[in-house]
């Protein structure tokens, strides 16, 4: 059985208390002889005495006496589901926690708003739930308590709260990463986290996705960097190789470096406002070029360029957003086609780059629609969700993934690698808000669906 109630702490002459009118009793499927009950709410568990009151009060209110407010940690007037375990046993929830920085806790001490977080506790409302912001040093591990930041009539506070059993991790770049990894070991095996790879790898993705037979001829041909004779090499069999360090993202430290003749080469590279292009007449300065990254990339890999199509002169890619929803199923929540600056290496619009529907570069470059019988929209989703379905299997659960993807000029879809802990900046840019709002509300979805209290699609009303 599961209901909803508003919690409410009144004064008492009693300690320990919970106040229960007979319509409720009858309601929760009750004794009159009840005499006590246990209420769980995230990390924390109470056993509170019955008292059976005349007050007249909707059944869906529930009064404890004023000391379980330090007991239960769930500030008032808050409306949560109400699940009973068993006889005597219900749990409050679910109470979500979203895992920040400590930068993103300051900004909200500071009252600096922020529509995607405020989203997020606003999908968990609509859920009849509570998030709850933190950061790890927000966490009293003893008492396993957090000091949270919540969103609620337009604005922060903070409240001391039970540390929740389901966290969804927004904590981001190598902070987050360092960070990630410390929280998950102190957690224990009792607590779910999703998004639970801090960081994605390009080389374990594609060593992950290798093991699956139907993914392989999607995988453009990628080694690792030792010097700059693996490039040599690789040069000899295709035109142009991009150099990307592994653990870095946003388009960082990557390279695209072309065999000119047999006696130049040509390396080029992004900066955030200008294409860069070095002419060597080998390549045995490549090593040094790269050092800027290579430490705190975790070293390069070579990947063979694809012969990218092209939309109006630009060779596109595409960044496929994978969710699971409100029931654990994994579905494509928004897609963005990519191009690049002028002469780019990459399409980011970080770097100066452009975004537009796939359904219009799909009628004007190939004359298909998204609906067209086995089309080049369903072989971008059949293969998105297969890569998914690879990666949640060998990392764990991974809530949402971005697949940066492309079409070659032969029709032929490629992935190109996987982010674990995806930005939604291109998708931003196509200025849909209702796929935008779809992105952020299903990790929430997902997450209530896990804690094993009712979820629902709040994109169709819930």
């Amino acid at each position: 059985m599961t209901n909803w109630v508003k919690i409410f702490y009144v004064e008492s002459e009693f300690n320990r208390v919970c106040f229960l009118t007979i319509e409720q009793l009858r309601h929760y499927e009750l004794s009159k002889q009840t005499e006590y009950l246990s209420f769980s709410a995230g990390s924390k568990e109470v056993s509170l005495r019955v008292v059976v009151t005349n007050k007249k009060t909707n059944v869906n209110e529930l009064y404890f006496s004023e000391d379980v407010m330090n007991m239960l940690y769930i500030p008032p007037e808050n409306v949560l589901q109400l699940k009973k375990i068993d006889d005597d046993y219900f749990e409050l929830g679910p109470l979500i926690g979203i895992f920040v920085s400590s930068k993103k806790i300051a900004a909200m001490c500071e009252g600096k708003e922020d529509e995607v977080y405020e989203m997020l506790a606003d999908t968990c409302k609509g859920l009849h739930g509570l998030c709850c912001f933190f950061s790890i040093g927000d966490i009293d591990w003893k008492n396993r308590l957090v000091k949270a930041m919540l969103w609620g009539n337009n604005r922060y506070s903070s409240h001391i709260m039970p540390l929740p059993m389901v966290i969804y991790d927004r904590c981001f770049g190598s902070y987050g990463r360092n960070k990630g990894m410390e929280f998950r070991k102190k957690l224990g095996s009792d607590y779910r986290v999703v998004n639970s790879v801090p960081k994605l790898g390009k080389w374990e993705t594609i060593k992950a996705l290798s093991k699956n037979p139907g993914l392989i001829e999607a995988i453009p041909e990628t080694i690792l960097y030792h010097s700059y004779t693996d490039v040599e090499r690789a040069l000899q069999k295709i035109k142009s190789v991009y150099v990307k360090p592994d653990m870095l993202y946003k388009g960082k430290g990557i390279y695209k470096v072309s065999r000119c003749n047999e006696k130049m080469y040509k390396v080029e590279s992004r900066t955030e406002t200008d294409n860069v292009k070095v002419h060597l007449p080998d390549l045995k300065g490549l090593d040094e070029m790269l050092s800027l990254y290579s430490a705190r990339g975790g070293g390069y890999l070579i990947q063979n360029e694809i012969n990218k199509a092209s939309y109006r002169g630009y060779p596109f890619d595409f960044r496929l957003l994978y969710q699971k929803n409100w029931q654990g199923l994994w579905k494509p929540s928004g897609i963005s086609v990519r191009m690049g600056a002028p002469g780019s290496i990459i399409t980011s619009p970080r770097s100066g780059g452009a975004v537009e529907e796939l359904s219009n570069v799909l009628k004007e470059v190939f004359n298909e629609d998204v609906d067209t019988k086995n089309g080049l929209y369903k072989k971008v989703i059949d293969i998105g969700r297969e890569a998914a379905e690879a990666i949640d299997r060998e990392f764990g659960d991974c809530v949402e993934l971005g697949l940066d993807m492309t079409i070659d000029v032969e029709g032929k879809v490629w992935i190109i690698e996987i982010n674990g802990k995806p930005l939604k900046v291109s998708i931003k840019w196509l200025n849909n808000p209702q796929m935008l709002a779809r992105c952020y509300k299903r990790p929430v979805e997902y997450a209530v669906y896990l804690t094993g209290f009712e979820s629902s699609d709040t994109e169709l009303g819930g």
